[in-house]
């Protein structure tokens, strides 16, 4: 590294930019939770009506403020600065815009596990008494007093103080009232994950539907803010746009993945499967019984592997296996009926290749690897639902 670049880096200022960015993506995630949260008619804003904004269709409105714990500091302690300018934000508000306090809530959020015997006090008070000891509780925590003193305070707090105390009583314990703390779980990132999963997505692809959420959000604010419009979002547009996510990634193929099969399972099937038995009435030679072994067993591992994952259901197995037996079925039957003569293991060798070797088919919509349709034919083989001699079921008893 050169002097040059030794001197710029001693000399450069810390910056606020990734405290500001985290904020914000903060606000952004945020902002996902509450379209989670929400039904049909709502509404959510980033910086319209504060940092997350949240309009219901029968008029209810959410103000809320959020705070994150990056630093050290406590942003709902009692002295604290960020506390305190909240409410008295949240106090201008209500009287330069003539809110309804009826139908309006005020929420801080934050992820910091510390807290504050004042915000919690405001954050339980739901009836005019409790608001009313809550803030009687606030002002000797701040003066040592009930009487008002905002020389006791310190600078950084008191035209804050001043301003609340100092704003019409009705207007702060109507204020109060509809006051909550809400303390996040974990990250954001992580309270997303969760609403997620409770939508009932399958586990595997929840990191990729709340990356895509996120990822949908953001830029669909960043469009309204370039139009110059309000960055407002509804749930309307959010629950389509994530619906169809959802259901594209679900369309994904299934995992051609699975363990190699031991070579002693290998060779205890070939000594003792009855699928391997019903190749052995068809006269099929040590190569394609092998293959036909390696397909069975690892469609075994796949069925219990995906089963685990969730990403198939008890019925989608169910189904899929209908659908062999009627493609079995129908290519059986138009074997028995060709024109041209065929003896009975030409016939089931032809109806072997139809089935495990050219057929295919999906499983709840999804496509397979092609081991997994052969071996799920071996499956049926080794149960007797199916067969490829057409006298399978007398030969086997011999």
């Amino acid at each position: 590294m050169s002097h040059i670049q030794e001197s710029s880096q001693k000399n450069r200022k810390p910056t606020n930019a990734p405290k500001h960015l985290y904020g914000y993506n903060l606000q952004i995630q945020r902002c996902v939770c509450r379209l989670l949260e929400s039904d049909f008619g709502t509404k959510v804003s980033l910086e319209l009506l504060d940092d997350v904004g949240v309009r219901y269709e029968d008029g209810t409105i959410i103000y809320e403020q959020d705070k994150s714990s990056l630093s050290e500091n406590n942003p709902v302690a009692d002295r604290s600065r960020d506390l305190w300018k909240t409410i008295s934000n949240w106090v201008n508000e209500i009287v330069s815009s003539n809110i309804d306090l009826d139908r309006t809530r005020f929420e801080l959020y934050t992820n910091c596990k510390k807290g504050g015997n004042i915000v919690e006090k405001f954050s339980n008070a739901t009836k005019v008494c409790e608001v009313r000891e809550a803030i009687r509780y606030a002002k000797v925590e701040l003066f040592d007093s009930e009487t008002v003193s905002f020389e006791k305070v310190s600078s950084s707090i008191k035209e804050y103080v001043e301003n609340v105390f100092k704003a019409n009583n009705d207007v702060v314990e109507k204020l109060i009232q509809n006051f909550t703390l809400i303390r996040g779980e974990g990250e954001p990132l992580e309270e997303i994950e969760k609403h997620i999963s409770r939508m009932f997505v399958n586990p595997n692809i929840v990191r990729h539907a709340t990356d895509n959420a996120i990822g949908w959000v953001t830029n669909r604010f960043m469009e309204l803010i370039t139009q110059n419009g309000p960055a407002e979002i509804s749930y309307d547009e959010f629950h389509k746009d994530l619906t169809a996510y959802i259901e594209k990634i679900k369309q994904v193929p299934l995992s051609r993945n699975t363990d190699e099969p031991e070579k002693l399972a290998i060779e205890y099937d070939l000594m003792n499967a009855k699928y391997v038995r019903q190749l052995e009435l068809i006269d099929t030679d040590q190569k394609n019984k092998e293959d036909s072994v390696y397909d069975y067993l690892r469609s075994s591992t796949a069925r219990t592997m995906w089963s685990a994952e969730g990403l198939i259901h008890s019925s989608g197995i169910a189904d899929f296996e209908e659908a062999l037996l009627r493609y079995w079925d129908g290519q059986k039957n138009e074997i028995e009926f060709m024109p041209y003569e065929q003896n009975d293991i030409n016939k089931g060798k032809l109806l072997w290749g139809r089935c495990c070797k050219s057929h295919r088919e999906k499983l709840q919509g999804l496509d397979v690897p092609s081991y997994f349709v052969s071996g799920s034919y071996h499956t049926l083989s080794d149960e007797e639902e199916i067969g490829w001699h057409p006298d399978y079921k007398e030969l086997l008893k011999k």
